[in-house]
């Protein structure tokens, strides 16, 4: 049997994982501290719980959102302004019209991130469609996909990134 290596800090940063929903996160960061490394067979141990960093840009939200719509909508734009989601895009009923929806993100059950509809402008049908929209691709977020059981505690949209944040045990 092999001793147990310890580590005081351990840090792994992962770029350009594809969640199996087909959502690319652009990196994943975890840390850990007072972590041990078993060798044989190879175990990571946590004596506290780590935590896990993830990051998405405005682009591939964009992209992700545009491949869930009917193809009626088209030139999705989003923009990550003051802790919330703007998207915007063009959709067609029986004229074209250009919507913007302001959204937030809401964490449930620490596991899923849903999008949640703050505003429509214009309103009215265009609103409704958009809202049956929403329903239909949430959750767009599972922690479930990720390769660590991950407790989702913050998502945030600053700066054209949304970043979200959890905690996870390992090992033992």
């Amino acid at each position: 049997m092999s001793h147990a290596i310890p580590i005081q800090h351990a840090q792994i940063d992962l770029s350009g994982m594809v969640l199996p929903n087909g959502l690319l996160v652009e990196r994943i960061s975890v840390a850990g501290r007072d972590v041990q490394i078993q060798p044989k067979p190879l175990d990571l141990i946590l004596s506290t719980p780590g935590t896990l960093s993830a990051e998405l840009t405005e682009g591939e939200l964009a992209r992700f959102i545009s491949g869930q719509l009917p193809a009626a909508v088209r030139d999705v734009e989003v923009q990550c302004i003051g802790g919330r989601l703007q998207v915007a895009a063009i959709a067609k009923v029986v004229f074209e019209i250009r919507a913007i929806a302001m959204c937030r993100l809401e964490i449930v059950d620490g596991r899923f991130i849903y999008v949640r509809l703050e505003s429509v402008e214009p309103g009215g049908p265009v609103g409704s469609l958009i809202e049956s929209q929403i329903d239909r691709i949430n959750p767009v977020f599972d922690a479930a996909d990720l390769p660590l059981p991950v407790t989702l505690q913050s998502v945030s949209s600053e700066a054209g990134r949304l970043t979200v944040s959890g905690i996870f045990e390992w090992g033992g």
